[in-house]
């Protein structure tokens, strides 16, 4: 939740600080995080996750049409039952002039 509110308030510094913090603690707590009867790639996919958004704050301050198709492609695959991502890709799309294709079926 930090990092989504750093996000919202294009703080990238504390955005840094906190993601650094959060990897701290992932590696120190291993043990905890992955308990029996929990998911075992939590570590990595929690990891996963805050890379993409390290990614995505970039995207917005540096927006490149490359970077854009890798992180939407990513978000529709990996992400796409969230809906502050969704949100978030639509602002960027929004901001930078991309129009949707629409797809026409035969």
């Amino acid at each position: 939740m930090k990092l989504r509110l750093f996000y919202e308030m294009n703080n990238y510094e504390s955005f840094i600080y906190e993601i650094d913090a959060y990897h701290h603690f992932l590696d120190n707590n291993k043990i905890h995080i992955n308990t029996p009867g929990l998911n075992k790639n939590r570590n990595s996919s929690t990891k996963k996750y805050i890379d993409y958004l390290k990614k995505l704050f970039i995207l917005k301050n540096e927006f490149t049409k490359e970077k854009y198709l890798e992180l939407k492609v990513l978000a529709e695959s990996e992400y796409s039952n969230n809906a502050w991502l969704k949100e978030k890709i639509k602002e960027i799309e929004v901001s930078n002039g991309i129009k949707q294709s629409k797809r026409i079926i035969s």
